[in-house]
């Protein structure tokens, strides 16, 4: 990774509070990697510990491509193993020393900072502003990817330029003070949440938990800040509490047809065919070419935070009209020969499950609907009863048919599907892929519209590319 703000190895030194071992100190630091596999000549490697890996594992196949330097901790691996050539910094906690170095980029950076966490949603919405952002000023610079976590984001923050108007950055976490931390380092001008889910609950213990981590983002932001998200998210009253003890205003949207309150920003939808969707929002009419509901609901939270940053909502209209979004495994929609296969692979919970639901029933209300599932990740103890939640879901949202894959928790699926289903034999439950693919080539017929959905772990987008039969055709 090129760094885009290049340092002197005393200057990163001393602001991490290291010591530099066969370095004069003058060696500038142009390029990091924190993965051995990937990483160039030249590069710096930062020895990064997680919970399933230890980057000093892997300082000796590092030293043979001829890195740049090496970023260590002495307790884990000596500097003295090291050749005699070779620059070293040794400071006590590789990973604190990231987000060090991240705050420092970010003290450097004049621009604001548009911050994005929640439970669904996030990097879609975080695709959406940085292409808002963008069609204002071609220099805005937005998280790749979903790096988004302890490591992600200050490494987000090496490769952003200064000279951008904004930064667009995804806030995730999976353990409590996560999101208060990144926010502290990045300190965002304003912000979006764009919902609370049932999401890492085994390590967040329950929605409620959710909310008070996901209101860590309020911690880094100046007093007046404006956050925006859904009037009827989860836990607002608790939102709001903590959000006004930082001095920070919640802005919350709805659709016209949804209850409201005073203060709260309506948005009406005017029309919605395959070209788009036409909405009116703060008394002006939008075209957007997003015919998909999720992502036309995640476009709302980055232009009511665009207008609280005082861009005018012409400028926004026509940024709107051009937008351009295929985000890969995220309600993908690939037209088959005489099927219709929709890729939303890219993650799952239950409340992404209900939204996903919702939107199938009401695009296809007339053709028979599969869902093809894999297992959702990090639901800890609720995970069995939030299985058959979702079983139950399918069915009550119009599913027909039912493929479960893994071992884990996939199985609660069926036990939910059979409590809300008269078809009880619509349901079958698989190990193998392959077993899968053949069981539902048999069972599809012309004209269905199968959903395939579950967590990254359960690698659902294995069947996806083995099914698929023509490329993919984004909403």
């Amino acid at each position: 990774m090129k760094l885009a703000c290049p340092i002197l190895a005393a200057e990163l030194a001393e602001a991490v509070a290291g010591t530099l071992v066969n370095a004069s100190g003058t060696e500038k630091i142009v390029s990091l990697s924190h993965d051995s596999r990937t990483l160039e000549s030249g590069d710096w490697f930062l020895a990064l510990r997680g919970d399933a890996f230890d980057g000093h594992d892997f300082i000796p196949k590092v030293v043979g491509k001829k890195p740049g330097g090496v970023i260590l901790d002495p307790e884990r691996f000596s500097a003295n193993e090291l050749p005699p050539n070779l620059p070293c910094l040794s400071v006590s906690d590789p990973n604190q020393a990231l987000l060090v170095w991240g705050g420092l980029l970010r003290e450097r950076f004049s621009g604001q900072v548009l911050a994005i966490t929640g439970s669904n949603g996030k990097t879609t919405s975080k695709d959406l502003l940085g292409s808002l952002c963008r069609s204002l000023d071609s220099n805005t610079y937005a998280t790749k990817g979903n790096l988004n976590n302890l490591y992600g984001v200050p490494l987000t923050l090496l490769a952003a330029p200064l000279k951008a108007p904004w930064w667009v950055l995804e806030l995730g976490t999976n353990q409590f003070g996560e999101i208060s931390t990144l926010s502290r380092m990045v300190r965002p001008a304003g912000g979006i949440l764009t919902n609370i889910g049932e999401s890492h609950l085994e390590f967040l213990g329950s929605t409620e938990g959710v909310a008070r981590e996901k209101s860590g983002l309020f911690s880094g932001m100046a007093p007046g800040s404006v956050v925006v998200t859904h009037a009827h998210t989860k836990h607002l009253g608790i939102l709001k509490k903590i959000a006004a003890r930082h001095n920070v205003r919640l802005l919350t949207w709805c659709w016209e047809t949804e209850p409201s309150n005073a203060g709260t920003e309506t948005v009406a939808l005017l029309a919605r065919d395959s070209s788009g969707t036409d909405f009116r929002l703060c008394d002006t009419k939008f075209s957007c070419p997003l015919s998909n509901p999720l992502q036309v609901q995640n476009l709302i939270g980055p232009l009511l935070l665009l207008v609280e940053q005082g861009i005018s909502v012409t400028k926004l209209r026509n940024a709107v009209s051009g937008l351009q979004i295929a985000p890969p495994g995220r309600f993908h929609v690939r037209e088959q020969a005489d099927w219709t296969l929709i890729d939303d692979t890219y993650n799952a919970n239950p409340s992404s499950f209900q939204a996903v639901a919702e939107v199938v029933a009401t695009l296809y209300p007339d053709r028979r609907k599969i869902a093809v599932v894999g297992r959702m990740a990090e639901l800890g103890r609720h995970s069995p009863e939030l299985h058959r939640k979702v079983g139950a879901l399918l069915a009550a949202s119009g599913f027909e048919q039912l493929l479960t894959f893994g071992e884990d928790d996939s199985p609660f699926y069926t036990e939910g599907w059979r409590t809300a289903s008269h078809l009880a034999k619509s349901t079958q439950h698989f190990t193998d892929f392959t077993e899968l693919a053949e069981a539902f080539s048999q069972l599809r017929n012309p004209g269905d519209v199968v959903l395939v959905k579950g967590s990254r772990s359960a690698g659902m987008e294995r069947f996806v590319q083995s099914v698929s039969e023509t490329t993919e055709t984004p909403f």
